[in-house]
């Protein structure tokens, strides 16, 4: 099966980065990892990611000051997964220019189905894509 894209998780605790990337992969993403905001920030630079997740409580930089850094670099589809979850830090996390915010502690199924929303199965990477366009006709 080929890849649906690679997706970056920015989240410091190791068990919730694990069940995130196992979700995603399980899905047919590649998926990258990072444990700090910067690292997360620069990680977001790489032009084959299609979709980020990202936690508000990070260790060294605040999650909505990553993603409004993020939001300069790219506009993939962006998600919040965190345990802020009063209604001013859903709105605050929207505002950033979030497409979705999931509230921890989450169920698998929420995450597959707001990834399948954002990153469809039938949209293909652009990179997967043949650049012979005889073989299509």
């Amino acid at each position: 099966m080929a890849s649906r894209g690679t997706c970056l998780v920015i989240e410091d605790d190791h068990d919730i980065r694990g069940l995130i990337r196992y979700i995603l992969a399980k899905e047919g993403f590649d998926v990258r990892e990072a444990m700090f905001g910067a690292d997360g920030i620069k990680a977001a630079a790489e032009p084959d990611l299609v979709l980020i997740t990202v936690d508000v409580g990070l260790p060294d930089i605040n999650g909505l000051d990553v993603a409004a850094k993020i939001r300069d670099i790219t506009s993939v589809p962006l998600v919040f997964v965190t345990a802020r979850a009063e209604m001013s830090d859903q709105l605050a996390g929207m505002a950033t220019g979030a497409a979705g915010y999931l509230i921890k502690p989450f169920r698998p199924a929420q995450l597959t189905s707001l990834v399948n929303q954002l990153c469809p199965q039938d949209k293909v990477p652009t990179a997967a894509v043949s650049s012979d366009v005889s073989a299509a006709e």
